[in-house]
């Protein structure tokens, strides 16, 4: 926001396997496409591609009929895209913690609260990687589809470990299950 500008466009599969009613393990990959620099002032711009497989746990808690907490615990590796092949540069680990109200069948509100930690050789002066928080509201359509419009602040820390991005940004998601 202010200025407008496309940061992220990303696809991302995960395959689910529900351990019980409340915890369910995930693996999956996310192909990442960034616009860089990070400056949305630049005039100057270029994509980079980012291979992500990961895996993780969700655990998600019941507060009433309407409300849950969900936990989500989740790994990724990091391959960089680097002329015409990719490299590995690090470990990300990450935490959410949600807050999800159901209106309805179809609408629910959530915000959340999200930590990201870097772990590598490569990794030295920004284990800290980034903090997001936001809300938001998702629609079901069906069963198959969910559609989401999400608002969060994003605090993000560079390599350098003492230059910091701080951004607002609106997030469109659809949500396709199998």
């Amino acid at each position: 926001m202010f200025p407008q500008r496309q940061h992220q466009f990303l696809i991302r599969s995960n395959l689910n396997f529900k351990i019980n009613q409340n915890l369910i393990s995930q693996i999956g990959f996310t192909n990442f496409l960034q616009t860089l620099p990070h400056d949305p002032y630049s005039e100057n711009s270029f994509n980079r591609l980012e291979l992500r497989p990961q895996f993780g746990l969700r655990y998600k808690q019941a507060i009433d009929d309407n409300i849950s907490l969900t936990h989500w615990y989740w790994n990724e590796f990091r391959f960089i895209e680097n002329e015409s092949s990719f490299y590995f540069r690090n470990f990300r680990f990450r935490y959410q913690l949600t807050l999800k109200y159901n209106l309805s069948k179809k609408i629910a509100l959530k915000a959340f609260d999200e930590i990201f930690l870097n772990f590598g050789r490569k990794i030295i002066n920004n284990t800290f990687d980034q903090k997001r928080y936001g809300f938001g509201i998702d629609y079901k359509f069906n069963k198959y589809f969910r559609f989401d419009l999400l608002y969060f602040n994003w605090f993000q820390q560079r390599s350098s470990g003492n230059i910091y991005f701080n951004r607002d940004i609106f997030r469109i998601t659809l949500n396709n299950t199998f």
